[in-house]
C-alpha cells in the first residue's frame, strides 16, 4: 500500500481519480506512450491539448493528448485519454526543407532543427560531454532531407557525435550518454526473494545475438571526400575499434563493423555509444514493485539501481532504461522497472 498522490493536468484541468492508467518513459523509444481511464470525469478534453502528470510533487510526464475516447450510458461514463510525451511532436514533425549540415556543434545543429517547433523550450535542452566542438573539416557534412522526421534526423546526427537522443519524463530533451556504473550512488534499490524484498515479480533475459567482442568504425566515403583518403570499398581508413571488456570469454569472439560519416573528433564516443546499445539489447531485467517511489525518490530513467536478486543470482548496479507506471483494479498502483547493463566507461 502506497500513499503516492497522482495528479494529471490537461490544459489546466485537474484529474486525480483514475480507474486505470499506464505511463511509459523509455530512453531507447522514439516517443513514450501513455493512457488514462477515469469514470464520470467532469472535464472537457480535446485531442491535441497538452498534459502533465505528477507523482507527489515530481513531474513524470509532459506530453500531448493524441486521442480522446468517451463512452457512457444512463448510469455512468468512462473517459480514456491516449497520448505521447513531448518527443511525440518530433516523431510526427516532418522536415520540409533539405539542407547540408555545415561546421557546427551538436548544440548548433539541435537549435537549427528545433527552433521552428514552438512547443520545445530550447533553454531546457540538455547537452552531454563533447557536443560543443565543431566538426572536423576532413569529414563530409551530413544532409537533412525532406521527408525525414525531426526525431530521426536528430537521433542520427546525435549518434554521429556518440550521443543518445531521448526525452526525460519531465519533457526535457537530452543529448547524452547512458550512465556508467560508479558515476553516482544508486538512487534506487530492488530486492527480490530476499527477507526485505520490495519486488513482487521478476523477468530476466540475456541475449548475446546482438552483442559483439569488438566494434570497429570506418568513415564512409561519399562524394566530396578527397579520393586519396578512400579505398576501393568506398570507405575511408578505419577510424577506431573498441573491445567489449565484459564480453563472455567462452562465446565466439565475433566482431562488428560499421561505416558512416561520424564526426572524427568523437569517434571514440561513437564506438562507446554503439557498444552501450549492444549491451542494452543483450540484457534485460524487469521488476514489478508497488507504488511509484523508492527510497523517497520517484522512479526515473538513466539512473542506477542496486539489485539483489537471490532467485536469478543477480547482484550489482544496473541502469534504468525504462519505467512504466500502472494502475489497475486487480493490482493497484505499480511500477515496472526495466534494467539494462550500465553504459561503457571512457
Amino acid at each position: 500500500m502506497t500513499n503516492d498522490i497522482i495528479t494529471l493536468l490537461v490544459n489546466g484541468q485537474k484529474l486525480t481519480r483514475f480507474t486505470a492508467y499506464e505511463v511509459d518513459a523509455d530512453m531507447y523509444a522514439g516517443a513514450s506512450a501513455f493512457w488514462f481511464e477515469a469514470a464520470n470525469a467532469d472535464v472537457t478534453v480535446k485531442a491535441g491539448q497538452p498534459c502533465q502528470m505528477f507523482v507527489n510533487s515530481t513531474q513524470v510526464l509532459n506530453g500531448y493528448i493524441d486521442a480522446v475516447d468517451s463512452t457512457s450510458d444512463k448510469k455512468s461514463s468512462t473517459l480514456r485519454l491516449e497520448g505521447r510525451d513531448l518527443m511525440g511532436v518530433l516523431v510526427d514533425w516532418y522536415i520540409t526543407t533539405g539542407q547540408d549540415i555545415n561546421d557546427a556543434s551538436m548544440q548548433s545543429i539541435a537549435i537549427t532543427l528545433l527552433s521552428d517547433v514552438p512547443v520545445i523550450n530550447l533553454k531546457n535542452v540538455e547537452y552531454g560531454k563533447g557536443v560543443f566542438v565543431s566538426q572536423q573539416s576532413t569529414v563530409l557534412r551530413p544532409r537533412v532531407e525532406v521527408g525525414q522526421t525531426k526525431f530521426l534526423a536528430l537521433k542520427s546526427l546525435a549518434a554521429q557525435h556518440g550521443l543518445l537522443f531521448y526525452c526525460k519524463p519531465d519533457g526535457r530533451l537530452v543529448f547524452g550518454c547512458p550512465l556508467t556504473d560508479g558515476a553516482e550512488t544508486p538512487a534506487f534499490a530492488i530486492a527480490y526473494m530476499q527477507t526485505a524484498a520490495n519486488a513482487k515479480a521478476a523477468h530476466v533475459r540475456t541475449d548475446i545475438s546482438k552483442r559483439y567482442a569488438t566494434t570497429t568504425a570506418a568513415l564512409a566515403w561519399l562524394e566530396g571526400l578527397p579520393t586519396t583518403t578512400a579505398n576501393n570499398l568506398g570507405w575511408a581508413s578505419v577510424a577506431g575499434s573498441l573491445a567489449d571488456a565484459d564480453y563472455p570469454p567462452y562465446a565466439p569472439q565475433k566482431p562488428y563493423a560499421f561505416a558512416d560519416n561520424s564526426v572524427g573528433a568523437y569517434i571514440n564516443m561513437r564506438l562507446r555509444q554503439m557498444q552501450a546499445e549492444q549491451r542494452h539489447q543483450s540484457f534485460m531485467a524487469i521488476y514489478t514493485v508497488s507504488g511509484h517511489t523508492c527510497q523517497g525518490n520517484v522512479w526515473d530513467i538513466n539512473k542506477l539501481c542496486r539489485v539483489d536478486d537471490a532467485k536469478n543470482n543477480l547482484h550489482g548496479n544496473f541502469l534504468i532504461t525504462k519505467r512504466t507506471f500502472t494502475k489497475s483494479k486487480e493490482n493497484g498502483t505499480e511500477t515496472k522497472v526495466q534494467l539494462s547493463l550500465p553504459g561503457v566507461r571512457a
